[in-house]
């Protein structure tokens, strides 16, 4: 699908700075950015089942992970106070 879109000349450079700091065409930079609000928007349509399955999911991965030291929990280290 093409849509064309009406662009003030201010909108239009600041489109163009950010594809370029993300090495990427405006057209392309705009597409992943309708891309990732519409990931977004479906996240957010999940219904109960599908949320807790996530987090299940997300539970069953977490056995792998490292065990940190209780020295990460300070605020020290937390905050680089120290």
């Amino acid at each position: 699908m093409e849509i064309r879109i009406d662009l003030t000349p201010q909108m239009e450079a600041g489109l163009s700075a950010q594809a370029q700091m993300q090495g990427m065409s405006v057209n392309a930079y705009v597409q992943s950015m309708i891309e990732r609000i519409a990931a977004q928007r479906s996240a957010t349509d999940l219904s109960l089942e599908d949320f807790e399955a996530g987090l299940d999911e997300l539970a069953a991965a977490s056995d792998n992970l490292p065990v940190l030291p209780a020295e990460a929990y300070t605020r020290e280290s937390i905050n680089g106070d120290g």
